[in-house]
């Protein structure tokens, strides 16, 4: 999996997810040893059992005091909406990344079992939280000072737009056979660009969203860019 989920400046402000830097032709967590493969499992569990809201305010927090979401200016309030999605991205990343790293060409049932078995584990038993944690950036974001209902739904539809590419890429994973591999493989490669055009679009609508409804963009741009975490390896 492809830790650079944040690609700021010279691309503009992105979550990037899955595919961000990967080939076509190879996983995108071809690079990463089983170590880290497993490091990343016990990240994934444990940031799953955290409150997505919780996380946005305590950000925040270094910066001023607690407040409650409704206290806020639009342009943090759409930050802290986003630092919601990216979390989920984050989550999502390791969820399917881990998984995917087993799909190869050529497989054994053994494999492909163990591939199975962990996409179930990371990716479906969690798909529900996730979701949720989706659906409660919703809410905010419809509670927000926001006055501009249109774009608020572009940027809802760009968001539930990247979620359908997830679902497809669990449903590729999770269809896997002996006699099917390679088309799989080539499937989920075909995906990976997929979801980093939806991950992209999902910033480029909050940019909009932010501009269309009297948001200075540089400076919601400054905030987000603040706002949201940047990998660990940068």
């Amino acid at each position: 999996m492809n830790k650079k989920l944040f690609v700021a400046l010279t691309c503009g402000i992105m979550m990037t997810g899955l595919a961000a830097c990967g080939s076509s032709d190879k996983t995108s967590a071809s690079n990463e040893s089983k170590p880290k493969q497993e490091e990343k499992k016990e990240e994934a569990s444990a940031s799953s059992k955290n409150s997505t809201s919780e996380k946005g305010k305590q950000e925040l927090g270094k910066e001023q005091k607690r407040e409650k979401f409704e206290d806020f200016d639009p342009a943090y309030q759409l930050a802290i909406v986003m630092r919601m999605f990216q979390d989920v991205t984050i989550k999502y990343d390791y969820a399917i990344g881990n998984p995917e790293y087993l799909l190869k060409g050529t497989m054994d049932q053994k494999t492909i079992d163990d591939m199975k078995e962990m996409l179930q584990e990371q990716a479906k038993n969690n798909d529900k939280l996730f979701k949720d944690e989706v659906n409660q950036a919703f809410t905010f974001l419809k509670q927000s000072k926001i006055s501009n209902k249109g774009e608020i739904q572009k940027l809802i539809d760009a968001e539930n737009d990247y979620l359908k590419i997830v679902d497809k890429m669990i449903v590729c994973i999770d269809s896997v056979t002996v006699e099917n591999a390679s088309e799989k493989r080539n499937e989920m490669n075909a995906l990976h660009s997929e979801y980093l055009k939806a991950a992209t679009q999902v910033t480029t609508a909050s940019i909009e969203t932010a501009k269309n409804s009297g948001i200075d963009e540089e400076d919601y741009k400054t905030i987000l860019k603040k706002f949201l975490k940047m990998p660990k390896d940068q």
